[in-house]
């Protein structure tokens, strides 16, 4: 079994809205349900966890209740690791081969893509989406710049990502990390990187939300052309 892991559970502080900004409304659809469709529609994923702050669980039910694939709503923990740790105990107890990780505040989520990382994930056991880095990077030291970044050795992680249920369980049990693929390289494995979407960026600020806004109007036109 092939089991989705919807990262909910943040508080989203930064985008400056009253309610977490996983369920803010884009052209009246909730933030978390633009990403839920695409693994709805994928027939790599067998099953949905949906991990949500305190308090947002019977929201989250309701908002739900139509979506077939959406097994279990888990409350989450305090930070993202924590979350993940939740949901790997939780799912120790079934059959489940691959996990696919994926940030709520990311809508715009390809279903080729998620069915591509999913399948990665079968052969080598641990795979992220990632961009490059177009902008020039540098240090800064006290408002200056102190040095510059090989851009060429940089990219911008993303999810979805994908890892052998085993594998995650173990490792994000003994290493943490602020991103899923952290405890696997502190752990000396290796993590494959195929190439992420620009569209499907971070909501993180109010910029973020307000190009969010801007594109949700054409999504599923989008969807239904790419996917």
């Amino acid at each position: 079994m092939i089991v989705g892991i919807i990262m909910a559970a943040g508080l989203g502080t930064r985008v400056g809205t009253s309610i977490p900004k996983q369920f803010v409304k884009l052209c009246n659809k909730e933030v978390f349900l633009y990403s839920l469709e695409s693994f709805e529609m994928c027939d790599a994923i067998d099953a949905c966890l949906i991990l949500v702050p305190q308090g947002w669980k019977e929201h989250v039910e309701q908002a739900t209740s139509e979506y077939s694939k959406v097994q279990w709503i888990l409350e989450g923990g305090r930070t993202r690791h924590d979350s993940s740790l939740i949901a790997l105990e939780f799912l120790k107890d079934f059959k489940v081969q691959i996990v696919v990780f994926h940030d709520a505040s990311r809508p715009f989520l390809q279903v080729s893509l998620l069915s591509r990382i999913a399948n990665e994930a079968k052969v080598s056991g641990a795979v992220t989406t990632a961009v490059p880095s177009h902008d020039t990077l540098a240090f800064v030291e006290k408002g200056k710049i102190a040095g510059y970044a090989e851009r060429e050795k940089l990219w911008r992680i993303q999810t979805p990502q994908a890892f052998k249920f085993e594998r995650a369980f173990r490792y994000f049990k003994e290493f943490s990390g602020t991103d899923g693929t952290q405890p696997f390289v502190e752990a000396g494995q290796s993590v494959v990187k195929i190439d992420g979407d620009p569209l499907c960026f971070k909501i993180t600020d109010f910029s973020d939300l307000m190009i969010a806004n801007l594109i949700c109007s054409h999504w599923d036109a989008v969807l239904g052309f790419i996917s």
